[in-house]
C-alpha cells in the first residue's frame, strides 16, 4: 500500500531524565524536540512520519507512543555501532534549563531517509536540538523535493539548546559562513528571544528587529514565542503578527516541549490553511494543553484535534 505522508520530521529522540529544581532526578522519559513534534502532529491529526537514528540500546518502551500515535516510524534507523541519544535535563530556581548530552546517536544523514517519503513529503520539518541534521540532508531534500517547506526550531541550530562547540563551528569560524549556509536553507523559523541572543550576540534590540536579522538571512515567515507574551511574527513581506497566549486553564506545570509543539503545529495548520493568525492560535492552543501536565512526550499530554479545537474555541470566548 502506497504511503502519503506529507510532514516529516527530522531529529534525535531521547531517552531523557529531568533533574526538579530540589535535585530529585525522573526518568527515563521520552523527550527530544523530535519526539514532542512527531507525536504532537500525529495526535493533531496531521500526516506524520519520522527521521531519526538510534541505537541497539534505546529502550523500545520509550518508543511505544510512536506507534500508538500513528507516526509513521519507517525512517527509524537503527545503528547497531552507535547509540541512543541520552540526556539529562536540569531545571533551575530561577525558571532556566540546561540540557547535558551524556551519549547522542550518528548525524541524520541524506542515506537516513525512506525513499518512500520523497515522493510525499511536503514539509521537512527540522526538530534540532544540536545540528544534528546534517546539511547535506537539508540539500538533498531540497533538490529532491523542490517544493518542500522547510521549517526549524533554531533553538538547536545555534540557539539555546546547542552546545557551545557546534554554535562556535557554524556561527564563529569563518564568519559564521556555515551559519549563513545553513539559514538560507529555512522557510519558517521559530526562536525564543534567548535564542536569537545566542545566534546574533545582540539582546538590545526589539523583537521586530530580531525577526528581521532573520528574515534577512533568507527566511520567509520568522516567530519569536514570548511565552505568556504569545507571539510575534514577521513575514518576508514586512507583515507582522502579534498573537495572544491561550491560557493555560488548569494551571502551568511543565513547559518542556511547548516550543517544540508550537513550531510543528504552526507549520502544519500554516501548510494546511495558509493562514498564519489561524495556525499561529491553533498552535498556541496546542501548547496551552500539553503543559498543563509534565512527563515527558506522552499520548496524554499531546492534544488530539478535536481538544485543540475546543480550547481555541474557549479562548475566543473567552477574549470577548
Amino acid at each position: 500500500m502506497k504511503k502519503n505522508i506529507e510532514i516529516i520530521t527530522f531529529g534525535y529522540i531521547f531517552n531523557e531524565h529531568i533533574q526538579t529544581v530540589d535535585g530529585n532526578i525522573i526518568g527515563p522519559l521520552l523527550g527530544g524536540t523530535a519526539s514532542y513534534g512527531s507525536i504532537g502532529l500525529a495526535r493533531a491529526g496531521y500526516s506524520t512520519g519520522i527521521v531519526t537514528n538510534i541505537g541497539p540500546d534505546t529502550d523500545k518502551v520509550l518508543l511505544a507512543p510512536f506507534e500508538q500515535a500513528g507516526v509513521d516510524m519507517d525512517g527509524f534507523n537503527v545503528y547497531e555501532d552507535g547509540s541512543e541519544t541520552k540526556d539529562l535535563l536540569r531545571y533551575f530556581e530561577d525558571g532556566t534549563k540546561e540540557i547535558e548530552y551524556i551519549t547522542r546517536a550518528p548525524r541524520i544523514m541524506p542515506k537516513d531517509i525512506p525513499k518512500s517519503y520523497l515522493g510525499s513529503m511536503k514539509v521537512m520539518m527540522l526538530c534540532l536540538v544540536d545540528y544534528e541534521v546534517d546539511i547535506s540532508t537539508i540539500k538533498y531534500i531540497k533538490e529532491k523535493c523542490p517544493d518542500i517547506i522547510v521549517a526549524v526550531d533554531l533553538g538547536g541550530a545555534g540557539g539555546a539548546h546547542s552546545t557551545t562547540a557546534l554554535r562556535n563551528e557554524y556561527i564563529v569560524k569563518d564568519n559564521g559562513r556555515l551559519q549563513k549556509e545553513l539559514m538560507s536553507l529555512f522557510d519558517i523559523t521559530k526562536m525564543s528571544f534567548e535564542d536569537y541572543v545566542c545566534l546574533s550576540g545582540k539582546s538590545d534590540v526589539s523583537y521586530y528587529e530580531a525577526a528581521k536579522d532573520i528574515i534577512d538571512s533568507g527566511v520567509k515567515i520568522a516567530i519569536i514565542t514570548l511565552g505568556e507574551e504569545g507571539s510575534y511574527i514577521l513575514t518576508r513581506e514586512g507583515k507582522e503578527y502579534n498573537i495572544s497566549a491561550v491560557t493555560p486553564y488548569n494551571g502551568v506545570i511543565d513547559t518542556t516541549g511547548a516550543g517544540d509543539t508550537y513550531i510543528c503545529i504552526f507549520t502544519a495548520e500554516y501548510f494546511k490553511t495558509g493562514d498564519i493568525e489561524r495556525a499561529a492560535s491553533f498552535a498556541s492552543a496546542a501548547t496551552s494543553i500539553l503543559i498543563e501536565k509534565t512527563g515527558g512526550v506522552s499520548l496524554d499530554r499531546c492534544p488530539d484535534r478535536k481538544m485543540i479545537e475546543k480550547r481555541l474555541e474557549q479562548s475566543v470566548k473567552a477574549s470577548k
